[in-house]
C-alpha cells in the first residue's frame, strides 16, 4: 500500500509546484496567454483554489508569510525532496531552485494546503465570495398573443409557425420574426397587439412586421401591433430595449414609456425605462430622435449620435450629455460596460441578468464608482473579485442568490 501512496503524493506535489509557478507569474503580471488560460481552468476546478488566490492577494498576510519564509532552508528542502524521487540531472535541480525563488511567497500556503489535503482528503469550504457561482442569464422569453394565449419562446423551436390574422410568427435562431401572410387591404379597423415578455435572467430579440429589430433586456416587456397602421408605428416599452428602426418617412416610429415618448423615422438607439430606476435614459447611436415628455411644461428634446437624454423621475427634468453610445448598447453584444458608474447602478444591472438579490450592509458602498467590462455570459464572481482587489468593498454570496455588500476595512 505504501508505494502507490508515495507515487500519488509525488504527483500531487508536482501539480502544486506547477500551479505555484503559474500563480507567481500571474501575481507578478508576467503571465502569458496560454498560462493565463491554465490558471483560469485551475480556478474553475474548485472553490478552494479561488479562496487560495484570494488569500494570496490579501496584503494583510504578506508580512507574516515573509517572516515564515525566512525560516525555510531551500537547500535543505531540495535535499529532502531528492530522497523521494529518482536521481535527476543538474538541470532539474536548477529548475527547482528557480521555482523556489520565484514562487516562494506562494509555495508556503500551497505546501501547507497540500499537506492538509493529503491528510484529510476532503474539503469543507466556508461560504465566501466565490463559493457560490452566479450563473448568467439565457436567451428566453414569453409571447402573449392578442387573445391572451401565452407561449414560451423555446417551445416554438419544434412548432410550425403561428399564423395570426394575416401575420406569420416564427422563431429564427434567437429571435421572433413577424411578416405578413397576405397583402393587407389597409381597411382593417381592428389592430391586434402582442406582447413579448423577457423575465429576470433572460434576453431576446424580435423583428417586427415593418422590419424593425428590437433587442429586449432582462425584466422587460414590449407591446406592439402584429401589423402597423399606414401612418404611424407605436410600441410600448417597460424596461430596456435597443431598436434598429426601418426607415419610413410616412410613418414615424414611436416608443412609448411611462413618462416620455421617443419618436424617430429611422435610426438606432437604446431606451432604459425601468419602473424601479430613478431615471429614463435614451442613448442615440445613429440618426436622430425626438424626446417627447408627457409633461406639458417640458419642451421636446432632440438628440444627435453619441448623446444621451436622461429624464429624472424625481426632478421631472431632462438632461442631455455627450456619451459613448457603445457603453449603453454593449449588452446586445454580450458585454456589460461601466464607465464611472455607481456600484448601486452596476448591481441593479447584474441583479436582473444573474437573478440575484442585493443587500448593502454598508450604505457608503452604494455610491462607490467603477469602470470596466464583463462578459454577460460568464459568472460575475470575477467582477466581484476584481472590485475586492482594488477597493475596500467586500462581497459575500449566499446559497439563495443573495449578495451582501460591505466594506472589508473600516
Amino acid at each position: 500500500m505504501g508505494a502507490p501512496t508515495s507515487k500519488f503524493n509525488k504527483n500531487r506535489i508536482s501539480e502544486k509546484l506547477a500551479i505555484s509557478r503559474l500563480l507567481s507569474r500571474y501575481l507578478s503580471g508576467h503571465i502569458r496567454d496560454e498560462e493565463l488560460r491554465q490558471v483560469k481552468v485551475w480556478l474553475k476546478e474548485d472553490a478552494a483554489h479561488r479562496r487560495l488566490l484570494k488569500e494570496l492577494l490579501d496584503e494583510s498576510n504578506w508580512d507574516e508569510r515573509q517572516r515564515l519564509l525566512q525560516n525555510i532552508d531551500v537547500e535543505h528542502e531540495w535535499a529532502r525532496f531528492q530522497l523521494n524521487v529518482s536521481s535527476k540531472s543538474a538541470s532539474l535541480r536548477k529548475r527547482w531552485m528557480a521555482v523556489a525563488k520565484i514562487a516562494a511567497i506562494i509555495l508556503l500556503p500551497l505546501v501547507l494546503g497540500v499537506f492538509i489535503w493529503l491528510q484529510t482528503d476532503h474539503l469543507n469550504p466556508p461560504s465566501d465570495t466565490v463559493s457560490v457561482e452566479l450563473k448568467p442569464g439565457v436567451k428566453k422569453a414569453q409571447l402573449i398573443l392578442s387573445d391572451g394565449q401565452r407561449i414560451e419562446i423555446s417551445d416554438l423551436a419544434n412548432q410550425a409557425p403561428i399564423i395570426q390574422k394575416g401575420v406569420v410568427i416564427e422563431k429564427k435562431e434567437w429571435a421572433l420574426n413577424y411578416h405578413a401572410a397576405e397583402i393587407s387591404s389597409g381597411k382593417d379597423t381592428v389592430i391586434n397587439y402582442n406582447q413579448l415578455v423577457v423575465g429576470r435572467g433572460e434576453e431576446f430579440q424580435v423583428q417586427l412586421s415593418d422590419g424593425t429589430r428590437v433587442w429586449l433586456n432582462s425584466e422587460s416587456r414590449l407591446k406592439y401591433p402584429t401589423q402597423f397602421a399606414s401612418n404611424t408605428r407605436e410600441v410600448e416599452l417597460e424596461g430596456e430595449a435597443y431598436f434598429e428602426v426601418t426607415q419610413n418617412p410616412g410613418a414615424p416610429f414611436i416608443v412609448k414609456t411611462q413618462s416620455l415618448d421617443v419618436q424617430v423615422l429611422g435610426t438606432s438607439f437604446n431606451v432604459s425605462a425601468y419602473e424601479d430606476e430613478k431615471s429614463i435614459k435614451t442613448t442615440l447611436v445613429e440618426g436622430k430622435v425626438k424626446i417627447l415628455p408627457q409633461i406639458s411644461s417640458l419642451s421636446p428634446v432632440f438628440l444627435e449620435p453619441n448623446e444621451q437624454a436622461e429624464f429624472s423621475q424625481l426632478t421631472r427634468k431632462i438632461t442631455v450629455r455627450e456619451t459613448d453610445a457603445r457603453m449603453a448598447t454593449s449588452w446586445i453584444d454580450g458585454v456589460f460596460a461601466f464607465e464611472e458608474e455607481t456600484l448601486e447602478g452596476i448591481m441593479n444591472k447584474l441583479a436582473r441578468w444573474y437573478d440575484i438579490s442585493v443587500v448593502f450592509e454598508d450604505e457608503r458602498a452604494r455610491m462607490s464608482q467603477f469602470s470596466g467590462k464583463l462578459p454577460r455570459f460568464e459568472n460575475c464572481n470575477e467582477l466581484f473579485e476584481m472590485i475586492e482587489k482594488t477597493t475596500d468593498v467586500n462581497f459575500s454570496i449566499e446559497d439563495d442568490q443573495l449578495v451582501r455588500i460591505n466594506f472589508s476595512k473600516k
